[in-house]
């Protein structure tokens, strides 16, 4: 059983998975108001009966004591009378009951003959997965005497468990944010009383919103992302200058709020949906209570906020610099005192409070940093004298100057890299593996680094120092071309080995970051390999837009769903065989799909991994709209797991699997989205049998939270089922699911025997067992996923994925080499052509569709 949005599924009905498609009534945001909806009057007896049956549910068990009073409240009185069938089986419902006088006979078809079940008394309840998704009821209820049920409908339960878990965000937030984490339970709680929720309008397409806070604007709150993005910009001159990002969790205005400062920089709302920022503002009066308690985290604040200014900081992200904060010490300096007497430091100075005499002038203006060239290896710093009330500085000391140097100099080596044209098809954990494998060189002044007709085999990196790039004349002169100081050089050798063309040599003393073409090709290969696999990929894209609709000639069809069927296709020009999934424009209107197509449709034209099913084209054709994928002619990975024997694999074979998911979901996380329907039906083998990720039905492109119930019961992650909002840790949740079942044969939390209600119990509980024969590693890492708070789910601290990648399960796959399908699948698919993935997919009945004249329906469909 699949559950959720309406998606359009076309793998075939016998995968062992696939099935109903469902649509949850209500999506994220709810009732925004109190959340309270309506009060029907009943009697104390009444309601304690309720909030017991309610307690004792699977749905509801988590929920505050208010929330579940509030719901009690809204429930509503049925009467039954002897005889009368309340539910029918096969029947959609959207009502869940408890019952509160009377009973009922709970009846199942078995064979085609009504077997009663079991007897529905008071206190107890059915029809839960009702306020959940829209799904056939799985038994008739029948009462055996005039009886009373109290019934609770979805849109009433969403309404008041969406707005309810907004209101646990809000606190989920706080508490997991670094900066409250010394508070209490209490306090947190109390704060959350006094916090104003406020959300600003972003732009999807990444551009500056709303206005948050304007440069020299009064601030007297401190503002803490909650969901979406914020970017600070600072003006200087007439130019807006982006120094950082900030996300969920994170706090900016602590300065301004705490000090009583004008705000130094213009902070917009940003993010890659249009949902909207939404910013949590905690007033100062509250913050200054609670001032003591939170000093550490107040002086980290500052010190971010300060550093982001700064030119030598500007290639750290928000996450680089807090890490710098643990680096600092506040030292409070006495009045009329010389920090540098003698004009030279070898550590960096924040001013924070106080002012000093700089340049004969009174500066009090917190943030002023000295001597931040220090990092460049330059230590003359302006002499300076502390006020007449003295002045407090945050001090990073000389001894740990190299840490801060490596971090940034590993920073600006990765913005460099992404500028290098010749590295434009290197991925982001190449770019990573390219910068740890470069070797610091400090050079002297007039060094010659390079030159001009010597051989070359090294590309190189400028951290800082100056170097000036000549080329010999003919007279044999050296004419001066350029100076450098900063960006790269010597690229050309990593692709060819052709002589230098010009000499390069050291102005001032220096530092670069170097590596040979050897050691390039040992950590990523051939970098001329790379840029024809780049080529091939751009020719092939171009090609692909060349297709035309009568170019594809059908063949047979490989699956049938909710809106149309899916047919394998031949194109003659490219000799190639694809998969062309055919909807019916008229279906998706009735059913209301329109936005959830076109969502699917732009979605898809965002991800380009070598294991996803990639869009090769789509039209819009008369009745139908058409999406042209990738054709997988080794089948599902479900089917090939079911004819192991045991039907499991053995650890190796699922840890290649699994890495392949792990690449495919850092591409998609990359990117904001959330794929939300892993399991191995959605995993498909090419003919080399590497995976390809298909069906993103359910993937959604988020930069915050999302409250939309879907995915499969087996896989489905907790904070799905409590409503409690989630993120892309559910897709860390389900890969757990993904490799217990590889391993074990069987889903974690359910067997074939067990009802959903029974398989979500199993997941609220973390009830699973990981047999001895598991090996310890393997056993680790799906305990570190199947954790039911998604803050300490491996993958979502600050490493991210690659906390995951870097588990000792993974230690002898090399991602890297995997992305690039060097590492050889344990499997391959005895495919030779299409001919032969017959045995891989059911026969269906190849009839054409019917209703074939054109349907107009809107614009929904011009992005097809």
């Amino acid at each position: 059983m699949r559950v959720g949005e309406t998606s359009v599924k076309m793998a075939p009905a016998t995968t062992g998975r696939g099935g109903g498609l469902l649509q949850r009534m209500a999506s994220k945001g709810g009732n925004r108001g109190t959340g309270a909806g309506r009060v029907v009057a009943k009697s104390s007896l009444t309601k304690n009966l309720l909030e017991r049956a309610l307690n004792n549910s699977f749905l509801f068990r988590s929920l505050k004591a208010n929330v579940i009073s509030q719901i009690v409240n809204s429930m509503f009185e049925v009467k039954v009378p002897n005889g009368r069938t309340i539910i029918h089986e096969g029947e959609d419902g959207d009502n869940f009951y408890v019952v509160t006088a009377g009973k009922f006979d709970c009846i199942k078809e078995i064979n085609g003959q009504p077997v009663k079940v079991v007897e529905m008394v008071p206190g107890m309840c059915f029809g839960e997965l009702a306020l959940l998704y829209n799904c056939p009821r799985g038994a008739s209820i029948c009462a055996t005497a005039d009886s009373t049920v109290w019934a609770l409908d979805r849109e009433s339960f969403n309404m008041t468990v969406v707005y309810h878990s907004e209101e646990t965000r809000a606190a989920q937030i706080l508490r997991s944010s670094q900066f409250f984490s010394s508070l209490t339970e209490h306090e947190v709680t109390v704060m959350i009383d006094q916090t104003e929720r406020k959300i600003y309008k972003a732009t999807p397409q990444g551009e500056l919103g709303e206005a948050i806070l304007e440069q020299g604007q009064h601030c007297d709150s401190l503002h803490i992302v909650m969901e979406g993005e914020v970017t600070v910009s600072h003006l200087i001159g007439k130019t807006q200058l982006v120094s950082r990002t900030i996300g969920p969790g994170q706090v900016f205005g602590v300065v301004e709020a705490m000090k009583g400062q004008p705000a130094d920089a213009n902070v917009y709302a940003t993010g890659k949906t249009s949902s909207g920022t939404t910013v949590l503002k905690v007033p100062k009066a509250y913050l200054e209570g609670m001032k003591s308690k939170l000093s550490k985290q107040i002086m980290s604040a500052a010190i971010v906020q300060y550093l982001a200014r700064s030119p030598i900081t500007k290639a750290l992200n928000q996450e680089g610099l807090e890490s710098l904060c643990p680096l600092f010490v506040k030292e409070n300096l006495r009045p009329n005192f010389k920090p540098f007497p003698n004009g030279m430091t070898k550590e960096i100075s924040i001013l924070d409070e106080g002012s000093v005499l700089y340049k004969g002038k009174t500066l009090s203006t917190p943030g002023k940093i000295f001597g931040e060239e220090v990092l460049s290896g330059q230590y003359r710093v302006p002499c300076i004298t502390t006020g007449d009330n003295g002045a407090s500085f945050f001090v990073l000391k000389a001894e740990k100057m190299d840490e801060v140097r490596n971090q940034i100099e590993k920073s600006k080596m990765l913005a460099t890299l992404k500028t290098v044209q010749l590295f434009i098809s290197l991925s982001q954990s190449e770019l990573e593996a390219l910068a740890d494998a470069m070797q610091a060189y400090d050079y002297r002044r007039d060094e010659v680094l390079i030159k001009q007709g010597d051989p070359g085999d090294n590309f190189y990196i400028l951290c800082f120092g100056e170097l000036v790039v000549l080329k010999k004349r003919e007279d044999g002169g050296m004419d001066e071309l350029m100076r450098l100081t900063e960006g790269c050089f010597g690229e050309r050798a990593l692709l060819e080995n052709k002589p230098r063309a010009a000499t390069i040599k050291a102005v001032t003393p220096g530092r670069v970051y170097t590596i040979a073409k050897e050691a390039f090709e040992e950590h990523l290969g051939s970098l001329s390999e790379l840029m024809a696999l780049y080529t091939q990929e751009v020719e092939r894209q171009q090609m692909n837009e060349k297709i035309q609709f009568n170019d594809l000639e059908p063949m047979r069809t490989i699956g049938v769903g909710s809106f149309g069927r899916s047919r394998l296709v031949y194109h003659s020009l490219t000799n190639e065989v694809y998969a062309m999934k055919s909807l019916s424009k008229k279906l998706i209107v009735r059913y209301r799909q329109e936005n959830h197509m076109r969502h699917e449709r732009l979605l898809m034209n965002k991800i380009s991994h070598p294991f996803c099913s990639r869009l090769i084209k789509s039209f819009n054709e008369g009745s139908h709209v058409h999406l042209v994928t990738e054709f997988s002619p080794g089948g599902e990975l479900f089917h090939l797991l079911d004819r192991q024997e045991g039907g499991q694999f053995d650890e190796s074979q699922a840890k290649f699997y699994a890495a392949c998911v792990i690449l495919v979901l850092e591409h998609l996380h990359s990117k904001g989205i959330i794929y939300r329907d892993l399991k191995p039906d959605n995993l498909m083998l090419d003919t080399e049998g590497y995976i390809k990720v298909s069906d993103f039905g359910f993937s959604k492109e988020i930069d915050g939270y999302t409250y939309t119930v879907c995915g499969t019961p087996d896989y489905i992650a907790p904070e799905i089922i409590t409503m409690q909002g989630h993120t892309r840790a559910v897709d860390y949740w389900s890969l757990g699911v993904l490799i217990y079942e590889m391993i074990l044969g069987v889903p974690p939390f359910g067997t074939t025997n067990e009802s959903e209600q029974q398989v979500y119990n199993n997941i609220l509980d973390n009830n699973y067992h990981v047999p001895e024969e598991v090996s310890s590693q393997a056993a680790d890492l799906i305990s570190r996923l199947l954790v039911n708070d998604p803050n300490r789910r491996l993958g979502m601290q600050r490493k991210g994925i690659r906390e995951v990648k870097e588990h000792p399960w993974f230690r002898e796959i090399d991602f890297i080499k995997l992305e690039r399908k060097k590492l050889a699948p344990p499997y391959r698919p005895d495919v030779v052509e299409e001919a032969g993935a017959a045995r891989y997919y059911d026969r269906y009945d190849d009839a054409e569709d019917s209703s074939a004249a054109p349907f107009t329906s809107g614009t929904w469909d011009d992005c097809f």
